[in-house]
């Protein structure tokens, strides 16, 4: 199994607990670890054959525009459902950064 790594995906998307917060959209960073079985890309150097870093950043955007939860957590859990459910993964690690939160 190889690993698929992308640092500091941006996406857009309403979050928070607090009114202040739900107002408008606020950006958050991504970062993933993919695990999925990529030797046939390996060997035929091939977009086909791996999974395609945009077309992940384009789902994951879409998810988060079109969401708006109150939790990171929640977000972080409809992202790792959604990838292993649409993209042949055998496992997705999500971290998400939500800076400028807190005043310090």
């Amino acid at each position: 199994m190889e690993q698929i790594i992308i640092q500091g995906l941006e996406v857009s998307t309403v979050i928070g607990v607090y009114d202040w917060e739900r107002k408008q959209a606020q950006m958050l960073y991504v970062d993933l670890v993919l695990t999925a079985d990529l030797a046939a890309a390996c060997q035929s150097d091939s977009v086909s054959d791996t999974i395609d870093y945009a077309h992940i950043a384009d789902f994951l955007s879409a998810i988060a525009s079109n969401s708006s939860f109150q939790l990171l957590e929640a977000l972080a859990q409809t992202f790792c459902d959604q990838l292993l459910d649409n993209f042949e993964l055998k496992q997705a690690d999500v971290t998400i950064t939500k800076p400028n939160i807190l005043p310090n």
